[in-house]
């Protein structure tokens, strides 16, 4: 008499598991479609795919575990998703940027491959690791992959107002940096556990596609927002820094 009330709740529980997996599922297709739009050298459009990819990876996470549907299944297929948009497509786009770059170096072929083997291969450990752990922990051991893509979108998009030569050399420099903090033991606190570190991560998501968002309007509507783009985008690198540095450092964001 009771296995019927279970075969209904399995039968729930089965199509619920749907929800979290098409968030998932749109997070590999823009990936993909970032992919594409940074072989055809439309970084804009590119980093704005990645955005709305980061946007999906915290619903599928989030509709996990409102609906209870956790399991090792939406784990993996959440990292090869992951793998795409955070990982992969920020690393041609980073090579792509750093070959264009109009610096003057014979090294510069070799810069470009070794700071995207960089990013590529730590991003691929970071989620490998991650996967494979236990994630029960109300922290992260490294910087999440969409922060650092996040980030990769965030410098590209800046290099449209900062147009001296350091600014490129500073990105080259950065890059290696986020990739090494990707497989540290440095510890940041999951959003999911705290609501500081949720608004936090909301916000920079918000300011770094605001601007790409007024970028792509202007191609197509020739409006100039450049001072508002601007603008959003130093309040984006602020408050990513805050995460980057800030977070694994001070205590106001501790686990709540």
């Amino acid at each position: 008499m009771k296995s019927e009330p279970s075969k209904d709740n399995n039968g729930k529980k089965n199509v619920m598991r749907i929800i979290p997996n098409l968030f998932t599922l749109f997070n590999g297709l823009t990936g993909v479609w970032a992919l594409y739009y940074v072989f055809t050298g439309n970084t804009l459009f590119a980093s704005f795919l990645i955005l709305s990819a980061a946007g999906f990876d915290g619903m599928d996470g989030y509709f996990a575990r409102k609906l209870n549907v956790e399991n090792s299944y939406g784990a993996l297929y959440d990292s090869i998703c992951d793998s795409i948009s955070f990982v992969i497509a920020p690393s041609m786009m980073m090579l792509l940027f750093i070959s264009d770059s109009g610096l003057k170096s014979k090294y510069i072929e070799y810069i470009s491959l070794l700071v995207m083997s960089m990013l590529l291969f730590a991003g691929i450990a970071r989620l490998t690791k991650y996967t494979i752990k236990a994630s029960k922990l109300k922290y992260f051991e490294g910087i999440p992959t969409p922060f650092v893509a996040e980030s990769v979108a965030l410098f590209i998009f800046l290099n449209n107002f900062i147009y001296i030569e350091q600014y490129k050399l500073f990105i080259i420099v950065i890059i290696p940096i986020l990739s090494i903090m990707m497989v540290s033991p440095l510890k940041y606190t999951k959003s999911s556990y705290s609501k500081r570190v949720l608004y936090l991560s909301f916000m920079i998501g918000l300011f770094t596609i605001l601007p790409i968002v007024l970028k792509l309007v202007n191609r197509f509507f020739n409006f100039n927002f450049y001072y508002i783009e601007l603008f959003f985008a130093g309040i984006s690198l602020v408050l990513l820094f805050v995460y980057l540095i800030g977070l694994p450092l001070n205590d106001w964001l501790d686990l709540i």
